[in-house]
Formats: structure tokens, sequence, C-alpha cells
């Protein structure tokens, strides 16, 4: 699962000014992945032959969220942070998620 707490919802949720993710939703999603992870290991040892793969999600968008600088990205998140009640921008949050 990746950074929930960062979707448009929560931020609108949270009454975010600048963008800020919801760091209560986001640990919520670690614990369910590293529960998830658990799962995955217990399925691998039961099912002979199986392969099941767990896929990190959550830590390269949160390395997106946080440098998108990285990714050429400058103008998105700044413009989410200083105009985040426009539809616009919410479906272009969306669609990094």
């Amino acid at each position: 699962m990746g950074p929930i707490g960062c979707i448009p919802s929560q931020l609108v949720r949270q009454r975010s000014v600048k963008g800020e993710c919801s760091d209560y939703v986001n640990e919520m999603a670690k614990d369910f992945n590293k529960g998830l992870e658990s799962i995955i290991a217990q399925l691998n040892a039961q099912l002979t032959g199986a392969n099941v793969l767990y896929a990190d999600t959550f830590t390269p968008v949160m390395d997106y969220v946080n440098n998108p600088h990285k990714y050429g990205k400058h103008e998105i998140l700044k413009n989410w942070k200083n105009h985040q009640n426009t539809p616009k921008m919410l479906g272009i949050v969306m669609i990094i998620f």
C-alpha cells in the first residue's frame, strides 16, 4: 500500500495548508505493509511451487512526494501547496498516485 496519507481526500480531511501528508494515516499504511509482508512469507512457505511477491510502493512514492526535484517535478507539488483546492491540482495529484 502506498502513502495514502498523501492522497487528496486525506489532505482535505486534515485541512492541510501546505500539502503535508497525514503521518497517522501513513503509519497505518506502513503497519499494513509489514503485516502483508509477513503473510506473504507464510504463504510462500506453505504453498509449494507458489511464488507470491511483495512490491514496496510506499517508499518510492514518499521519495517522490518529499523530493520532487529528483524527478523533475518542481511545479506540481509547488502548485498543489499553493492552490490545493483547485480541481486541476487534485487531478494532477491523483495521477501521481
